[in-house]
């Protein structure tokens, strides 16, 4: 199976550039996941660019920024899921600093799900495993990606300890990862 495809956007550097400067402030903690309020004009335009590929337009935009994450952390694994608790499908990855060298990885494995709400109302599930979990998949994502996120997954940071942030983009209508990628590109 897999686990992302690339996805290359016209409107990337003005959400990396954005997207750098609202998370400037998250500086202290090892891990943070936000909710981005991006601007009107960069979300219009990403907008008619999900339209010319067919696509629905955008749930929500989550920023993930991490450091110290060196080795895969059972209790930050986890699944996307949207503001009524169903997983997400997919996500569009976008790698906004300090990706190069770090991975996104997938596990499988027996685990009970248990919900966490984030303060601007985003969730995701966490996972409480009954058993060991293997990584079945991992990548490096250093151009934007479309991710499999309805799967347990996380990511890795530098090991020299510098943040490791992306921008997630979720689509209205939840479409698979598969039915993503047949509207983009006329393909599975």
């Amino acid at each position: 199976m897999n686990y992302t495809y690339p996805f290359p956007l016209k409107t990337y550097d003005s959400l990396r550039s954005y997207t750098l400067d609202y998370m400037e402030k998250y500086n202290k903690n090892d891990i943070y996941a936000v909710g981005v309020k991006v601007s009107k004009e960069i979300k219009n335009s990403l907008e008619e660019e999900l339209t010319e590929y067919g696509l629905p337009g955008i749930l929500n935009f989550l920023a993930f920024k991490r450091k110290n994450y060196v080795t895969p952390r059972l209790e930050t694994v986890h699944i996307d899921v949207d503001y009524s608790d169903n997983f997400i499908h997919a996500s569009i990855v976008l790698p906004i600093d300090g990706c190069a060298g770090t991975t996104m990885f997938w596990m499988e494995g027996e685990y009970n799900r248990k919900t966490h709400l984030l303060p601007d109302g985003d969730s995701y599930q966490l996972l409480d495993w009954k058993n060991k979990p293997k990584i079945i998949a991992e990548q490096e994502i250093v151009e934007p990606t479309l991710c499999c996120v309805d799967v347990p997954h996380d990511a890795l940071s530098n090991i020299d300890g510098s943040y490791r942030t992306v921008l997630t983009i979720r689509l209205k209508s939840n479409p698979t990862f598969d039915e993503i990628i047949k509207k983009r590109y006329g393909q599975t």
